[in-house]
């Protein structure tokens, strides 16, 4: 007698698609799930603490939600190693490379190329700047036009909502929520992974199978 092991799923915390749990606990489908959510969160903040008046913080959402409706930014692929980053620092003195004040930010020159020729180090109002000028609006004549207005309605009410409409919205309890919710999901792993066979064939046998 073979009995095949039910695959077990959760919810994605954003978008809610099923997400199965195997090898690893997740909360998020994709990595541009994680950053819709944490968008929400933020400018929920900014809301709540007066922030969302300030020009510079203006300017930040509209940068980060032109880099989610254009597809998530590539964190992993964009991430700077220290010792690039270092150097970098290093060859502009600490100072932005654009209008000579203080450097904090490490801006891609050409794609997600880490070189250290292809990088530079910029202040966070250059840095915002150069990201702005690359902005396209999208034209409302063309066939995403209306999927990513409607993606972008959706964040919309979920900002605007008085009660989050989901526990990664809240920009109060998530961070006590996340590690509750992401340990419920490693115990659903563990326990299937006490279960797997060691034949490693995703099957358990009974003990009179011959």
């Amino acid at each position: 007698m073979v009995r095949k092991l039910s695959p077990a799923s959760a919810p994605c915390c954003n978008c809610r698609a099923r997400i199965p749990l195997t090898i690893y606990a997740v909360l998020f489908c994709s990595d541009t799930c994680r950053e819709e959510a944490k968008f929400v969160r933020y400018v929920r903040r900014c809301k709540a603490d007066g922030r969302i008046q300030k020009p510079d913080v203006l300017g930040a959402i509209e940068i980060r939600r032109a880099i989610i409706l254009g597809g998530g930014y590539p964190s992993r692929e964009r991430a700077v190693p220290e010792s690039v980053r270092k150097a970098v620092v290093l060859r502009a003195a600490g100072r932005c490379e654009r209008c000579g004040g203080r450097g904090s930010d490490i801006h891609h020159r050409r794609g997600n190329s880490n070189l250290v020729r292809d990088l530079e180090l910029l202040c966070r109002k250059c840095h915002n700047r150069e990201t702005q000028e690359g902005i396209v609006e999208v034209d409302p004549a063309s066939p995403e036009y209306p999927i990513l207005l409607k993606r972008w309605q959706s964040l919309e009410r979920r900002i605007e909502a008085k009660i989050p409409t989901r526990p990664c919205d809240d920009q109060k309890k998530w961070l006590l929520t996340y590690p509750r919710m992401l340990r419920a999901r490693q115990e659903i792993v563990r326990r299937l992974g006490s279960q797997r066979p060691k034949t490693g064939h995703g099957l358990t046998l009974s003990q009179n199978h011959q």
